[in-house]
């Protein structure tokens, strides 16, 4: 009788994880050959750095880590299959392909954080299924895969969802370890904990649930508080040998991580780089980024599935649930803003939205107004609706053409050949080649100024008159966001109007149709996020300006 059991389960679970993949896989080679992630070129790019022997990586903070090595090792196999197919006579010529086309770097990257999306699916359904059994694993395995954030950033060549996997493993090794006291895999939840916070930091605080579990389980079998001190002096040499694993850089690369760790120590609490992000407490906004990423019913049914736990004292998913709600905590105490911090509470979400589940089916089924499964099936279903729709749409404007990749064109065609240009920030701005730094796929080189910092609104008109340039491109990436400083501030403004009131719009391409497009939200910079109907394509609103000679 078991068997057939046995085989749906296996193939639920088989479509719950092609499912999952070809999620994160639909839109991957969004916006190449250009590189329109501000975060992806620091990994890519240093991991090619890392093969030719340079460790002396600044940016970004915990750099050289685990997942550059990861990327560095799929570049060497990529350059050993060059090498047979006769397309590389030296590495030199794979470092070359980086500059006329770097689609392959990207694509390999990207599918690998994917792949990683995938195997914390797999993972989160093994944990379901080590704290309450197989249906609760499947469920909690298909609201993980379906959920929009953990989607969304799976398609991403940064380490965000290898961080994910591993503090979710750590989750795993906490419950096994508290239902088999199995040494070997509390080693290995150590192992993982250290690297996801050598590589983030935050993650540190997922490592309650495995000492809470080494407690427990020494109270069950009466060990002396000298055993459990040598347990806990094991753990800890795990977790430092894994948080090296995750972060070699802190051997090879020591001055840069401790001028990094002074300079998150004096930038806590505070806004990032001056931004104003969002106006609300960085708790309220973590529990938007849940409620974007996992939508209203299954948050509801999470905290259905804490509040079963609770009053059936389920130590492991309790332990769990704590240790989410301390990661929590730790990012709701740092003002930078990011919704890539909320990720490693999604599989603990799932797993509770599971338990919920699981429990509303079994009062219905008593009611005896259905079976267990349909009403198991029924509120997964609904649960779902949001974040499926939600990552399919986000999926879908991936293959849309990127607002910079039309303004590039238009500029191409349209503006002379060396024309002097002021763009805000790199990768907000249209992708334009100079005679310095080619740029694939394009048709004409200009004089490129690029301004950072609080972007073109730093200077007046008249500076740009000062330096010769003929045309300003602005971003709303830039342009929508305010700043904390009053002064620069009103600086910023004064800008912008004097812009549109006094000088010549040559061109719009904006992402939505109509006059006016959504709100701006901060990590709307990295890929759609909020208002995906409002919008049709990915990208800022950019606006190409011919300044008047002002005589």
């Amino acid at each position: 009788m078991r068997r057939p059991r046995l085989t749906r389960a296996r193939a639920g679970l088989v479509l719950v994880l092609f499912a999952a993949a070809l999620l994160r896989l639909w839109g991957v080679p969004f916006g190449l050959p250009h590189r329109y992630h501000m975060d992806e070129p620091f990994y890519v790019v240093g991991a090619l750095h890392l093969g030719q022997g340079d460790f002396h990586l600044t940016v970004p903070h915990n750099t050289p880590n685990l997942w550059q090595f990861i990327l560095l090792a799929e570049y060497g196999a990529i350059y050993v299959l060059g090498r047979i197919a006769g397309w590389f006579a030296n590495p030199a010529d794979l470092a070359r392909l980086y500059t006329t086309d770097p689609t392959i770097f990207y694509l390999a990257a990207r599918a690998t954080s994917a792949a990683m999306g995938v195997a914390t699916v797999g993972l989160v359904y093994a944990l379901g299924r080590r704290v309450q059994g197989e249906r609760v694993g499947l469920i909690a395995g298909a609201l993980f895969a379906v959920s929009f954030l953990p989607v969304r950033d799976a398609h991403y060549a940064v380490n965000d969802a290898f961080v994910v996997l591993l503090t979710t493993a750590c989750c795993y090794a906490a419950a096994h370890f508290l239902d088999t006291g199995d040494r070997r895999v509390l080693a290995m939840g150590w192992l993982a904990w250290g690297a996801a916070t050598g590589m983030k930091y935050r993650p540190a605080a997922f490592g309650l649930a495995l000492a809470v579990a080494m407690v427990l389980v020494a109270r069950r079998h009466g060990l002396p508080r000298r055993a459990l001190a040598r347990e806990g002096l094991t753990a800890l040499l795990a977790g430092a040998a894994g948080f090296v694993i995750g972060f070699p850089g802190v051997i090879l690369n020591t001055e840069v991580f401790l001028f990094h760790l002074r300079a998150a120590a004096s930038q806590a609490g505070q806004s990032f780089e001056g931004w104003v992000i969002d106006a609300a407490p960085a708790w309220l906004y973590y529990l938007r980024a849940l409620d974007i990423g996992a939508g209203a019913p299954l948050l509801a049914v999470a905290a259905l599935g804490l509040v079963v736990a609770a009053r059936g004292r389920r130590v492991p998913v309790l332990l769990i649930a704590a240790s989410a709600g301390a990661y929590f905590l730790s990012i709701s105490l740092v003002e930078t803003y990011f919704v890539r911090y909320a990720l490693p509470v999604f599989p603990v979400v799932a797993l509770l939205g599971a338990i919920g589940i699981e429990s509303l089916a079994s009062r219905v089924a008593r009611l005896e107004i259905a079976s267990p499964e349909a009403a198991a099936g029924a509120a997964l279903a609904l649960c779902s609706v949001w974040p499926l729709a939600a990552s399919l749409r986000h999926d879908q404007l991936l293959t849309e053409t990127d607002t910079r990749t039309l303004a590039k064109a238009w500029i191409e065609t349209n503006l002379p050949e060396g024309a002097r240009i002021a763009l805000d920030w790199p990768i907000h701005g249209p992708p334009l080649a100079t005679r310095e730094e080619p740029e694939p796929r394009s048709l004409r080189a200009f004089e490129v100024l690029v301004v950072i910092g609080k972007g073109l609104g730093e200077h007046p008109i008249a500076w740009y008159r000062e330096q010769k340039i003929d045309y300003l491109v602005t971003t709303s990436y830039i342009r929508e966001l305010d700043v904390l400083d009053p002064e620069l501030r009103a600086t910023r403004r004064a800008f912008y109007a004097e812009l549109d009131r006094e000088h010549d719009l040559r061109a719009e391409f904006a992402p939505y149709p109509g006059a006016r497009g959504p709100a701006l939200l901060f990590d709307d910079m990295y890929g759609p996020i909020t208002s995906l109907w409002a919008v049709d394509r990915p990208g800022p609103t950019l606006r190409v300006y011919r300044i008047a000679s002002g005589l």
